[in-house]
């Protein structure tokens, strides 16, 4: 969806090397949804997935509505976070405790 927006400007570039270039330089996706509830639109994190610079996605939060599941990342991003201090995100997302 992103490649398609960048594109709309112009025609020219080339899907491959845009899908390439967002999926290198956004290794975090977020998916957003939302609900009515009493007239009022309510907008929620559905889905966060971590994205390969080859294109391969892996959730690692998922909210279905009623349920709320954590994974452990896969791709190179969790080699970026090897060093973080915080307990609870290791736990959850480098160890791939679910909540």
């Amino acid at each position: 969806r992103m490649s398609r927006m960048v594109m709309m400007n112009d025609k020219k570039m080339d899907y491959k090397d845009v899908y390439y270039d967002i999926c290198h330089h956004f290794p975090i996706c977020v998916y957003l949804d939302r609900k009515i509830k009493k007239g009022k639109v309510i907008r929620y994190i559905k889905e966060i997935m971590e994205i390969s610079p080859n294109g391969d996605s892996n959730t690692i939060y998922l909210n279905d509505g009623k349920n709320k599941k954590y994974y452990s990342l896969k791709f190179e991003l969790k080699d970026r976070l090897v060093d973080v201090e915080d307990k609870v995100f290791k736990k959850i997302f480098l160890e791939g405790e679910s909540s």
